[in-house]
Protein backbone atom coordinates (compact mmCIF):
# COMPACT_ATOMS: atom_id res chain seq x y z
CA UNK A 1 0.00 0.00 0.00
CA UNK A 2 1.35 3.37 -1.04
CA UNK A 3 0.64 5.86 1.37
CA UNK A 4 0.57 10.03 0.09
CA UNK A 5 3.18 12.36 2.09
CA UNK A 6 1.03 15.04 0.99
CA UNK A 7 -2.24 13.84 2.65
CA UNK A 8 -2.10 16.39 5.84
CA UNK A 9 -0.76 18.97 3.72
CA UNK A 10 -3.32 18.81 0.74
CA UNK A 11 -6.18 19.24 3.30
CA UNK A 12 -4.24 22.62 4.37
CA UNK A 13 -3.30 24.12 1.23
CA UNK A 14 -4.83 22.61 -2.03
CA UNK A 15 -8.25 23.83 -3.54
CA UNK A 16 -9.73 27.22 -4.17
CA UNK A 17 -11.28 27.04 -0.44
CA UNK A 18 -7.56 27.40 0.71
CA UNK A 19 -6.41 30.31 -1.12
CA UNK A 20 -6.40 32.50 2.04
CA UNK A 21 -4.23 29.86 4.08
CA UNK A 22 -1.39 29.68 0.91
CA UNK A 23 -1.39 33.35 1.11
CA UNK A 24 -0.43 33.24 4.74
CA UNK A 25 1.90 30.76 3.91
CA UNK A 26 3.18 32.84 1.06
CA UNK A 27 3.46 36.06 3.47
CA UNK A 28 6.13 34.18 5.45
CA UNK A 29 8.00 33.14 2.38
CA UNK A 30 7.01 29.89 1.36
CA UNK A 31 7.00 29.74 -2.21
CA UNK A 32 4.33 27.41 -4.98
CA UNK A 33 7.69 25.13 -4.77
CA UNK A 34 7.41 24.91 -0.99
CA UNK A 35 3.32 24.22 -0.90
CA UNK A 36 3.81 21.55 -3.25
CA UNK A 37 5.47 19.35 -0.99
CA UNK A 38 4.74 17.95 2.03
CA UNK A 39 4.59 20.32 4.92
CA UNK A 40 6.42 19.40 8.44
CA UNK A 41 5.97 22.09 11.28
CA UNK A 42 7.72 21.34 14.86
CA UNK A 43 6.29 23.66 17.52
CA UNK A 44 7.97 24.25 20.76
CA UNK A 45 7.82 26.99 23.56
CA UNK A 46 11.54 28.40 24.21
CA UNK A 47 11.14 31.61 25.48
CA UNK A 48 14.61 33.18 26.67
CA UNK A 49 13.42 34.07 29.93
CA UNK A 50 12.83 30.29 31.70
CA UNK A 51 15.49 27.83 32.57
CA UNK A 52 13.36 24.93 32.53
CA UNK A 53 12.29 25.47 28.24
CA UNK A 54 16.16 26.60 27.70
CA UNK A 55 16.74 23.73 25.50
CA UNK A 56 13.40 23.32 23.51
CA UNK A 57 14.74 25.51 20.88
CA UNK A 58 18.13 23.61 19.66
CA UNK A 59 16.10 20.19 20.36
CA UNK A 60 13.62 21.76 18.32
CA UNK A 61 15.45 22.85 15.28
CA UNK A 62 17.28 18.90 15.22
CA UNK A 63 13.58 17.58 15.50
CA UNK A 64 13.13 19.78 12.13
CA UNK A 65 16.13 17.79 10.61
CA UNK A 66 14.96 14.70 10.86
CA UNK A 67 11.38 14.39 11.17
CA UNK A 68 10.80 14.64 7.45
CA UNK A 69 12.11 13.33 3.95
CA UNK A 70 14.88 16.08 2.15
CA UNK A 71 11.69 17.11 -0.05
CA UNK A 72 9.45 18.25 2.60
CA UNK A 73 9.36 22.16 3.50
CA UNK A 74 9.74 22.29 7.27
CA UNK A 75 9.39 25.28 9.54
CA UNK A 76 9.02 25.65 13.59
CA UNK A 77 7.32 27.85 15.19
CA UNK A 78 7.26 29.16 19.12
CA UNK A 79 4.33 28.64 20.63
CA UNK A 80 3.22 31.01 23.64
CA UNK A 81 4.46 29.71 26.84
CA UNK A 82 0.83 30.56 29.15
CA UNK A 83 0.86 30.30 33.25
CA UNK A 84 -1.14 27.44 34.30
CA UNK A 85 -4.00 29.35 35.26
CA UNK A 86 -4.73 31.13 31.68
CA UNK A 87 -7.61 30.25 30.03
CA UNK A 88 -5.90 29.93 26.59
CA UNK A 89 -4.18 27.22 28.41
CA UNK A 90 -7.18 25.08 28.65
CA UNK A 91 -8.30 25.34 25.41
CA UNK A 92 -8.72 21.70 23.72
Amino acid sequence: MTTDPRAQSRALVDGADRAAARAYFKAVGFTDADLAKPLVGVAHCWIEITPCNWNHRTLAMKVRKGSAPPAARRSSSTASPSPTGSPWARRA
